[in-house]
């Protein structure tokens, strides 16, 4: 009986499931098609690199010019190889169909070297021309028909909104011929879109990572994009050239400082409110200068290579020392290192009362953070005057490590590699020391040197073996920047980029105990506000910093703040100066007794 039952269950799903084939083999195709996953693109190999199609169809041929796909604008494709003359990738769909495609009909954003492929060139371009002629007649013969079956149809007047633009007329004619494109890289955040060409302008849009943007513009040294943006006055806004990839070198853009009205008066209200009459290196005293209940002396920077100043915590004096950069207070007290660049290269000395500066030590090049010693018998500090040889972009200015995709328009350059090295208060006894590649921002202290590099925050010792330990690297959060030892060895305190913005942190000198201390009141507001450039106090208790927080939690003028060790308790310092910080490493504060 159970046997019988088992053969009418088997005829019972047969018959089901050739119902089930009859049944699906007699519907629409469209109906299929609309149960169709898309297609994913396939993640390409080491040697292969991902261009899009550009602002026209991109045509897809075979080697004897037959039309294999077409890409349309924006669609993603793999390039696997290349022709000799670079005109035409190999390239496949995400369904797999492969073929070659023009290169002046992709957009390429990543720069390598593919694999060339014997092609004749010559016959696939004409063979090409010949498909192109045929689709076009095709698509005119498709047009005409649509033409006669609604030329019945009346026309709807569209009027266009009239836009002020504050950019020059001419410019702007220039801008429009020379534009090009910018493929947005900034991993899992948004790139914002600023009213002008730097960090202080208002934000005024966002570009998600992948999106292309429109450029039409740049500053003079390439550093900021101006991209075309439709919801900002004047249909324009600014991008940090560092966080795109473009298409075309940038030297055939027009220079261009056009900011909309409102941003530049918003840029006169921020910065002049924060202006204020400093003496000279006499000492005496600001007229807006505050005691703070603190003690020791501040040395500080108004802005990248600009001015040297002294603040004394406890009167509120502030007094003008010097100019140069990355200032540092010696261990008692006494001295200011500091260093210059161009033709005053070096490292200085000069007294906190302003008086006996003079250059200890101008034998390499490109000199930055200079520190002392705990003892204050030797300064440390970071050099860059050796290279990599690498392929230098002649328009943008960029070195490529790696041979470049397309070769026309590089030559042959070298990129800086940066190095810790010490010598004494005399600039005698020079020694390098043992570090990883791009060594920057070193930080003594009894326990060793800490410096920042591109494997993270190290620590190293003054000898010429290799005794690097690791302290601390993110690879999802990646620049770890300018460390600073509390004194005796305890914590080391930091700048991490958190998506659009920096926080400051702590972790002890075995990589425990990472903390945030710093942190946004609110993620509502339109910029958040950055926290960067960490000191210590002599006695371990407090930390100066930057930050550019306003009362509302958005991002505003710079302020020297303070904040307990622990991170409680921060607070402005009342020091009425006007500073910038221009995200370059530069050493804004140093805390001393």
């Amino acid at each position: 009986m159970r046997k019988v039952e088992q053969n009418n269950q088997f005829w019972a799903l047969l018959t089901l499931i050739s119902f089930a084939v009859f049944f699906f083999s007699v519907l629409p195709q469209q109906l299929w098609a609309q149960s169709d996953t898309p297609p994913v693109l396939p993640i390409p190999a080491d040697d292969e690199l991902i261009v899009v199609a550009g602002g026209q169809d991109a045509m897809i041929y075979a080697a004897d010019g037959t039309v294999v796909a077409t890409a349309a604008a924006g669609d993603q494709l793999v390039a696997s190889a290349r022709s000799a003359d670079d005109s035409w990738l190999l390239v496949r769909t995400a369904d797999d169909r492969e073929g070659w495609a023009q290169r002046g009909a992709l957009l390429v954003f990543d720069r390598m070297t593919l694999p060339m492929i014997d092609l004749d060139v010559t016959a696939m371009t004409q063979a090409a021309a010949s498909a192109t002629a045929t689709a076009e007649e095709m698509a005119a013969s498709a047009t005409e028909v649509t033409t006669d079956t609604t030329e019945n149809i009346p026309a709807v007047a569209l009027t266009e909104p009239t836009v002020a633009v504050t950019a020059e007329p001419t410019t702007t004619a220039t801008m429009a011929e020379q534009t090009v494109s910018a493929l947005v890289r900034t991993g899992s955040e948004r790139l914002n879109v600023r009213g002008g060409p730097g960090v202080t302008y208002p934000v005024v849009g966002k570009a998600a990572n992948g999106e292309t943007l429109s450029v039409i513009g740049r500053n003079a040294d390439q550093s900021w994009l101006q991209v075309t943006l439709d919801q900002a006055d004047g249909g324009f806004g600014w991008v940090a050239t560092q966080f795109v990839a473009v298409t075309e070198p940038l030297g055939g853009l027009p220079v261009a400082d056009a900011v909309n009205s409102d941003m530049a008066a918003t840029m006169v209200q921020s910065t002049g409110a924060h202006s204020a009459t400093v003496a000279d290196s006499s000492g005496a005293a600001a007229t807006r200068s505050q005691p703070t209940g603190l003690q020791g002396k501040l040395v500080l920077l108004d802005h990248n290579g600009g001015t040297i100043y002294l603040y004394h915590l406890a009167t509120g004096a502030l007094q003008r020392l010097t100019a140069g950069n990355d200032p540092a207070l010696s261990p008692d007290g006494t001295q200011v290192v500091f260093t210059r660049g161009g033709g005053e290269n070096g490292i200085y000395l000069i007294n906190v009362d302003g008086s006996n500066e003079h250059q200890i030590f101008g034998e390499r090049e490109l000199l930055r953070s200079p520190k002392w010693s705990p003892d204050g018998r030797w300064i440390v500090f970071s050099r860059g005057d050796e290279f990599n040889r690498c392929y230098l972009d002649k328009d943008t200015g960029e070195c490529l490590r790696s041979n470049p995709f397309f070769t026309e328009g590089f030559e042959k350059g070298k990129d800086h590699v940066r190095k810790l090295a010490r010598v004494d208060v005399n600039g005698d006894n020079y020694r390098d020391l043992a570090v990883v590649p791009d060594a920057f921002a070193p930080d003594w202290s009894s326990a060793g040197v800490v410096y920042q590099s591109a494997a993270g925050l190290q620590i190293t010792q003054d000898t010429p073996e290799d005794q690097n330990r690791l302290l601390y690297f993110d690879i999802h959060r990646q620049y770890h920047q300018d460390p600073d030892w509390q004194p005796s060895g305890g914590r080391v305190v930091f700048q991490q980029r958190q998506g659009s913005h920096y926080e400051i942190f702590g972790i002890n000198p075995y990589g425990s105990g990472l903390t945030a201390l710093t942190r946004p009141a609110t993620t509502l507001v339109d910029q958040l506000p950055s926290n960067v450039s960490p000191a210590w106090s002599p006695d371990g208790q407090s930390i100066v910093f930057l930050s550019n927080r306003t009362a509302d939690h958005e991002a505003g003028p710079w302020q020297l703040w303070v904040m307990n060790a622990d991170g409680s308790n921060q607070r402005p310092l009342p020091v009425n100066l006007s500073l910038h910080y221009d995200y370059a490493l530069e050493q804004m504060v140093d805390w001393g007794p």
